[in-house]
């Protein structure tokens, strides 16, 4: 922004400039975890610069990367449909390989609003990129894949992705891209009907996620984890879960709509009333609710 104020030129142009810095800014502040509003407030400044020096743009700046992170911010704000228009405004204008990372936003905005089939269908588009020249990228969308494939029951298409899954994490040589990876393993495993490896994995997981001090992930593996046992007809492993896992998931990071979820398992555990449906349900609105604080869990009759 600093640089884009003493470019020679007209003073609209200068407007263009620093309103495509400040976008960029805006974003940051969001991913660096600033508070959203402080964020909203810095877009819509930078977008009043972007759009008075319209004019002056020689055709130099690329507006759907733009439309593209204005579209993150709204999606953390829980705007998902504003969200979508603004990536499909973004896919109709870009010429300037913003395609891949835009259709990677609307994949994960898809996830949000539980539209999972569509999800793939974007992810599918998307996953053939280049492992060599974007390892990170390409990551992110098996991963989100192998996800959206659980989210949908199909298991058998989401195992064909995990040796690939793996073979990226090790790549990367990131602990929580490995955990990741590994933690998905488990639910194919679990949903495949591979009880015993199911088990193994995810108590493995939910361990390291422990250690790692990611209460909410930590308590989305312990349920799953429960579905397991409670298949099996292990009550008893069921109840020292729900025991040993109560004071992690009174966390902070663990948001007030979520807990009430976690303190509902815990009482139907304890009072013998803990059915498939309603732990089903509860790992569904968990995996939702990570990214809508205010979401309230449905109980199911």
């Amino acid at each position: 922004m600093e640089v884009a104020r003493q470019v020679p030129g007209p003073d609209d142009l200068r407007s263009r400039l620093a309103g495509y810095a400040g976008v960029h800014l805006a974003n940051g502040r969001r991913v660096a975890g600033e508070d959203l509003p402080a964020a909203d407030e810095e877009l819509e400044r930078s977008l009043a610069l972007w759009r008075t020096g319209a004019a002056e743009d020689p055709g130099l700046l690329n507006a759907a990367r733009v439309l593209g992170l204005e579209a993150s911010l709204r999606r953390a704000q829980r705007r998902l449909p504003e969200a979508l228009a603004l990536i499909d405004q973004a896919l109709a204008i870009d010429s300037w390989g913003e395609t891949p990372a835009l259709l990677l936003a609307k994949a994960r905005a898809l996830v949000e609003l539980g539209e999972f089939e569509a999800s793939i269908a974007l992810l599918q588009a998307v996953h053939p990129m280049d492992a060599d020249r974007e390892p990170r990228k390409r990551y992110v969308v098996c991963n989100l894949l192998v996800l959206n494939l659980c989210h949908a029951g199909r298991y058998a298409a989401a195992e064909l992705l995990l040796p690939e899954l793996g073979a990226l994490a090790l790549r990367l040589g990131n602990r929580l891209d490995l955990l990741r990876a590994d933690w998905l393993a488990g639910k194919v495993a679990a949903g495949q009907g591979r009880a015993d490896e199911a088990v193994a994995i995810l108590g493995r997981v939910r361990d390291q996620f422990l250690a790692l001090h990611n209460a909410y992930v930590f308590a989305l593996a312990t349920l799953e984890l429960a579905e397991v046992h409670a298949a099996l007809g292990h009550t008893a492993e069921v109840k020292a879960l729900a025991r040993e896992s109560a004071p992690v998931f009174a966390d902070q990071e663990i948001h007030r709509e979520a807990q009430r979820a976690l303190e509902l398992f815990c009482r139907a555990v304890e009072e013998e009333r803990l059915t498939a449906e309603l732990l089903r349900s509860l790992i569904a609105y968990l995996c939702r609710a990570r990214y809508d604080p205010q979401l309230r869990f449905e109980q199911v009759p």
